[in-house]
């Protein structure tokens, strides 16, 4: 008799310990992958560059310590974000920002989804900066003249990461449920 009091006592803590991991998941913070997509809306008639209106747009990360409330600005300077932004034939990296390591580039999250971008590069194309500030806009402007040569939007989606602890944990009450039973 003992044997089947300990195997319920085992089966309400095995799950309430999963139910409390995937309660308590939403509230630690998270690492959240990002793809990027864009596209250019506005070229100056001045504009002699690489870039035209269909030069594709794109771009990932990962922002690690997201906890998903409010509106908070992350640091893309340190590991493992991997930001890489494609506009056209220019391929850049976090590396690529004139402010990295001094906490920039940033991603933008407001209740943990992507709003925005800060990222600044001097000479993107010969005498032109990119400058993505703070928002889904980006602009590539003539640093001597400051006029916009050219000016688009950025659409954020975040890309599913398993909860893994939660898996491992349901997976181990599954294994303890159907455990050998030893007859006394």
């Amino acid at each position: 008799m003992g044997d089947i009091k300990m195997r319920k006592y085992l089966d309400k803590y095995i799950f309430g310990l999963v139910l409390w991991l995937v309660l308590a998941a939403n509230a630690w913070s998270a690492t959240i992958a990002i793809n990027i997509t864009g596209s250019i809306d506005f070229i100056d008639t001045a504009y002699g560059g690489a870039l035209t209106l269909s030069s594709p747009i794109n771009g990932v990360f990962v922002a690690d310590g997201v906890s998903g409330t409010g509106f908070e600005a992350i640091a893309l300077d340190l590991p493992p974000s991997g930001l890489t932004l494609n506009f056209g034939p220019y391929t850049f990296y976090e590396t690529d920002d004139d402010l990295y390591g001094s906490g920039f580039p940033l991603a933008y999250f407001n209740d943990g989804a992507a709003v925005g971008l800060d990222f600044y590069r001097t000479d993107a194309e010969p005498g032109l900066d990119l400058w993505i500030a703070g928002g889904d806009e980006f602009v590539l402007f003539d640093s001597f003249t400051q006029m916009d040569m050219l000016k688009g939007t950025l659409n954020f989606t975040p890309v599913p990461i398993p909860s893994a602890l939660c898996l491992l944990a349901s997976g181990l009450f599954v294994l303890l449920r159907l455990r050998p039973k030893t007859m006394a």
